[in-house]
């Protein structure tokens, strides 16, 4: 085989492993920081009085290292994307931007679905210096993470509910 042909046979092969090795997407982040990749997902919808009034695809972070990392070193997020952590049983919890670079709302929802209190915009910590927490008010067995600004562009409000499309109710 000449040089010239060598070269071009390894180029194609390099040029098909690529391909084989791209397979999805990964989500957009930054370079040495954590990330959830591979999670389960579901279609979320929030409804007010039983009208459908935003829909998400959300990642599902159920375990405890899924939910530490959360959407850490993302950097962007779509305004119909989030993330869904859901705890076995209702407590009190904390959110923080630890490694998150976008803005988020952190969205508390009760046992029962209903939204018990929405934290908005909330910014990036800075690399160095406090991360603040972010609590929920009462008990909570879920927190959804949408992009910053999303839930009052939506007018996502607390009473409004959390439900999965196969089980709403017919109208």
């Amino acid at each position: 085989m000449t040089p010239a042909r060598l070269l071009r046979a390894a180029v194609l092969a390099a040029a098909v492993l690529v391909l084989l090795a791209a397979g999805q997407p990964a989500p957009a982040q930054e370079p040495g920081i954590p990330i959830n990749t591979g999670l389960p997902e579901r279609v979320i919808v929030i409804e007010r009085d039983g009208v459908e009034i935003a829909r998400f695809t959300v990642e599902l972070a159920l375990t405890p290292t899924e939910q530490a990392i959360g959407l850490m070193g993302r950097t962007e997020l779509p305004p119909d994307r989030g993330m869904l952590f859901i705890w076995p049983t209702a407590d009190r919890v904390a959110m923080w931007m630890k490694n998150t670079l976008i803005p988020l709302d952190f969205v508390f929802i009760r046992p029962d679905g209903t939204i018990a209190s929405i934290v908005h915009n909330v910014q990036p910590c800075p690399p160095q210096g406090l991360c603040p927490a972010y609590a929920s008010p009462e008990p909570v067995n879920m927190v959804l993470e949408i992009g910053g600004g999303r839930s009052r562009e939506l007018g996502i409000q607390p009473g409004d509910r959390l439900v999965l499309p196969e089980r709403r109710q017919p109208q």
